[in-house]
C-alpha cells in the first residue's frame, strides 16, 4: 500500500523536536489535574496592569488536548521502537553501516531479524557476480563495467537487498504507526486552530 509511509519515512517522523517535545504533557496533564482537586475555589483573580485576569483551577481544553495528542504521538513511537526492523534503526543509508565497520555477519543478523532468505540472497549474488564477472572479462557491453567490486564479499550486494524488504515488513504494525501520528497531528492542529479563532476575535471585538 503506498499510501502508507515505509519504516524510514515513519523514523523520520518520530525522530522529530517536534514528537520528543510533546511527551512532557503525558506526565505535566495528569499532575496538574491531581493537584487541581486539592483546590476549592474555581477561579483565582490576578490584576496584571490594572486588568482583572482570571486564572480558571480547572484543566484547559488545550492541555486534554495536548495531552491526547503526546499520548497518539507516544503510542506511535512505542510501535516503532517494538516492530521496526533494526537495520532501519540502525542504518538509514549504506554508508552509514561502513562508518561502524560492519561486515557480512551483522548483515546475517539483519536479515534473520526480518525472516528475510538470506541463503536465497547468497546465491542470487554468486549467480549475477559470476555473471557480470564473465561479461566484464569477455568485454561485453553490460552493466559489469559499473561494477567497481565484483567481491562476494563486499555487503553492498546484500545491504540493499535488506534494507528495501524491511522498510515494508509489517504492514499491520505501520499502519498503526502512522495512524497514531496522524491522529497526534490532527489533535494539535485543532488546538492550533482553535487559539487562532480566539485570537483573531479577541483582536476584532
Amino acid at each position: 500500500m503506498k499510501l502508507i509511509p515505509k519504516w524510514y519515512d515513519l523514523k523520520k517522523i518520530g525522530d522529530t523536536k517536534f514528537v520528543n517535545s510533546m511527551y512532557i504533557w503525558i506526565f505535566l496533564v495528569p499532575f496538574l489535574a491531581k493537584a487541581f482537586e486539592y483546590i476549592s475555589v474555581e477561579k483565582f483573580d490576578f490584576f496584571i496592569f490594572q486588568q482583572m485576569v482570571p486564572i480558571s483551577t480547572s484543566l484547559p481544553f488545550s492541555w486534554v488536548m495536548f495531552y491526547f495528542c503526546a499520548l497518539s504521538l507516544a503510542l506511535g513511537k512505542l510501535i516503532y521502537i517494538i516492530r521496526c526492523p533494526k537495520i532501519i534503526k540502525d542504518h538509514p543509508t549504506y554508508q552509514s553501516f561502513l562508518d561502524e565497520g560492519k561486515k557480512l555477519k551483522q548483515l546475517h543478523n539483519y536479515s534473520d531479524d526480518i525472516s528475510f532468505n538470506w541463503e536465497g540472497l547468497l546465491e542470487n549474488v554468486s549467480r549475477k557476480l559470476s555473471k557480470l564477472q564473465s561479461e566484464k572479462q569477455v568485454g561485453m557491453d553490460t552493466n559489469a563495467a559499473y561494477y567497481s567490486n565484483l567481491s562476494i564479499e563486499d555487503p553492498l550486494h546484500y545491504f540493499w537487498p535488506i534494507h528495501e524488504s524491511a522498510e515494508t515488513k509489517y504492514l499491520i504494525h505501520r499502519i498503526g504507526c502512522f495512524t497514531l501520528f496522524l491522529i497526534g497531528f490532527a489533535l494539535f492542529g485543532i488546538v492550533v486552530i482553535q487559539n487562532t479563532i480566539a485570537v483573531i476575535h479577541f483582536v476584532i471585538k
